[in-house]
């Protein structure tokens, strides 16, 4: 059986503006691979329990496009790991890279 999660994740070293790289941090049968979404921002505003950001005002725009973003990548990767559980195949990380790609 496969053991699988996708987590967001901001990463350590934020840039000279203060913004930090998010990523999604994915974890298939113990082993990790990073995927860089090319967004940039505050540690502060990332929510790493709930997979999505905070607002920075009411009615944030750039917050609901990078939510949606991120949601949709989760959403890819989610839908690898269910097909691959109900046809009962050993997921690899590799594989699912490259079924995301």
């Amino acid at each position: 059986m496969n053991k699988t999660a996708v987590y967001l994740r901001v990463r350590d070293k934020p840039r000279n503006d203060g913004n930090s790289s998010l990523y999604l941090l994915i974890s298939v049968n113990g082993m990790l691979q990073k995927i860089h979404l090319s967004i940039y921002l505050p540690e502060k505003l990332v929510d790493k329990a709930a997979n999505n950001l905070k607002p920075r005002k009411k009615a944030d725009k750039e917050c609901i496009d990078n939510n949606l973003i991120i949601a949709t990548e989760i959403g890819k990767l989610n839908e690898i790991f269910v097909i691959h559980r109900l046809s009962s195949n050993v997921l690899s990380i590799d594989q699912c890279i490259k079924g995301k790609l």
